[in-house]
């Protein structure tokens, strides 16, 4: 569980700092006279799964991993996902995902007191 929750914090850095490099070059090449007629959505796209594919080739070349198809596919989904808080934020990730998932943190915690308060029952 540990290890689950080390990665998952990586990867929402990974997600935070790819986000902040799309707004910052989507912000410097908006005015270029070549991207005026194409819609920012578009180009925010398009560059935050071609620079998640390109962290993706070069985290497997820096660890010496295998290539494998399907962590590439998992890499253009994480590209989604970056887009998607380059254009509109955490929150609205934070509530997509609320979505989802039902169980709230404090029942979560609730369960593993009573699980620990039981344990401590049963040892007396």
């Amino acid at each position: 569980m540990t290890q689950l929750i080390a990665h998952a914090s990586t990867l929402v850095l990974v997600i935070g700092i790819l986000a902040f490099i799309v707004s910052v070059i989507i912000q410097v090449i908006k005015g270029v006279a070549l991207f005026k007629n194409v819609p920012t959505d578009l180009v925010v796209v398009i560059l935050s799964i071609v620079l998640t594919v390109l962290t993706y080739f070069a985290y497997i070349s820096y660890v010496s991993m295998a290539f494998l198809w399907y962590t590439l596919f998992a890499a253009i989904i994480l590209g989604f996902i970056v887009a998607l808080v380059a254009m509109q934020g955490w929150t609205k990730v934070v509530s997509i995902g609320k979505s989802f998932i039902k169980t709230d943190v404090k029942d979560i915690l609730s369960t593993d007191e009573a699980a620990t308060t039981t344990t401590k029952e049963v040892d007396q």
